[in-house]
């Protein structure tokens, strides 16, 4: 099954969706309707101030052949090896993440 979802343009507060779109659709010439619409908005990923890090510190990256990931979660970077107590260690890094991690 396709289905087509048009990303959030800068300033609108929802999300158009439909299955099957045609191209207009996706390009946003269709008449929108309530069952096309999600609640959703865009937002940014990094603050203004992280951003202005990142970029410091993509010139840094750059030099010396690194990858910078943004917003890494813990649970993408450490696994837990007490199966017996899981979630109550996962529940310690579930929700937690790294502002910038560098990687070679």
């Amino acid at each position: 099954m396709a289905f087509c979802i048009k990303l959030l343009n800068r300033g609108t507060n929802k999300t158009k969706y439909k299955q099957g779109a045609s191209e207009d659709w996706i390009q946003g010439k269709a008449t929108n309707s309530n069952d096309d619409i999600l609640p959703y908005k865009s937002k940014y990923i990094l603050t203004k101030n992280k951003y202005l890090f990142y970029k410091e510190l993509k010139k840094i990256t750059d030099r010396n052949n690194l990858l910078i990931c943004p917003k890494v979660g813990l649970k993408d970077l450490f696994e837990v090896t007490d199966k017996a107590n899981y979630m109550s260690w996962f529940g310690k890094i579930a929700q937690k993440h790294i502002d910038f991690l560098v990687c070679d």
